[in-house]
């Protein structure tokens, strides 16, 4: 029997985003401080390719306390990971110098690369347990972390309180983030769309994925950057108001892509494609830059919910853990973000 909502992932996925983007966007602050705004979109950069080499990671550190059938070890990375978290948060919140603040950035983004490539997995793993659409599971979580954001960025708008909230929410997530897989069977029930999803070459299938999350990821990081480079001019804040967009539209895409089981993914994501071709145009083009920001963020949430919903496929994880290719569905969730 399938439990109606899966609230302990929904609060940890919307955790995740919440400590990722807040921490992204603090260390891209105390970056202002010590380099010019060039200097931050490529800074930003290094910590994002630091994530994903993080998100990469998990798999080889889950098959050691695995093999070893040692939980022990498991709890010590926990440890380790929340203290030296702490740290570095308390080291880039300094920002004494350029060399601190981005060794900092990258181990802390390091670790949150390995727990957000647990937590996903978990999600992935365990979702077909739930009756829930995992695009509606998605949405509400990826709403409640920008939201979270939102609130810190611009109610409690104060850097010691926001580096304790940011603490905090690095703790709880560490401590439930690398929740049990319940063997990796639940991957293996049909979903509802893995039913009538057959490959020919699941090896092919998997791969093909793979490509398509980084062909995604590179479009995001081209108009990424532009956004960024504009909040380091100290032109637009773009953790104020605009921010409530990625909430809303992260709400509307979850509801959107999960009508009559995801029928109309490909319509909207060629639309959503089209979008982006739109913010790059205004952007680059010095059109209205809040017009850029809205759009882009808008598509972010579509093209988030896409990968997801194809790396969310009990099918897909399935392919991953038939093929050894178990952090393939793990290595991009966010990214990004």
């Amino acid at each position: 029997m399938k439990n109606k909502v899966p609230m302990i992932n929904i609060i940890i996925i919307a955790l995740f985003n919440y400590v990722f983007l807040g921490t992204e966007y603090m260390y891209d602050n105390m970056m202002l401080y010590v380099i010019n705004s060039n200097g931050v979109v490529n800074a930003q950069n290094y910590i994002l390719g630091v994530s994903v080499a993080g998100f990469l990671m998990y798999p080889l550190l889950k098959r050691v306390y695995r093999k070893n059938n040692n939980m022990l070890l498991l709890h010590i990375f926990k440890v380790c990971a929340v203290i030296t978290g702490i740290i570095c948060i308390a080291v880039m919140g300094t920002h004494s110098s350029y060399v601190s603040i981005f060794i900092s950035g990258c181990v802390f983004f390091a670790i949150m690369g390995i727990v957000g490539s647990a937590v996903h997995y978990s999600l992935a793993v365990n979702i077909s347990n739930y009756s829930m659409p995992v695009s509606y599971a998605i949405g509400i979580a990826y709403a409640l972390g920008v939201l979270i954001q939102f609130i810190a960025n611009n109610i409690v708008n104060n850097n010691l309180a926001e580096s304790i909230m940011l603490c905090v929410g690095l703790i709880v997530l560490v401590y439930y983030g690398f929740g049990t897989d319940r063997a990796a069977n639940s991957a293996r029930a049909a979903d509802g769309r893995a039913s009538y999803i057959v490959y020919k070459n699941e090896k092919t299938a998997g791969i093909t994925l793979i490509i398509i999350v980084a062909l995604m990821t590179c479009i995001f990081s081209t108009l990424d950057n532009a956004v960024t480079l504009v909040h380091a001019e100290g032109s637009v804040d773009i953790g104020q108001t605009p921010r409530v967009i990625l909430a809303v539209s992260g709400l509307v895409a979850g509801y959107v892509f999960g009508i009559n089981k995801g029928a109309f993914i490909n319509i909207i994501m060629y639309c959503v494609t089209l979008l982006s071709v739109m913010c790059v145009a205004v952007i680059e083009l010095g059109g209205p830059f809040m017009i850029g920001l809205v759009a882009f963020y808008m598509r972010l949430d579509f093209s988030l919910y896409t990968l997801q919903q194809c790396l969310f496929s009990s099918h897909t994880i399935q392919i991953f853990q038939n093929y050894g290719l178990e952090w393939a569905g793990q290595s991009i969730m966010q990214e990004q973000l």
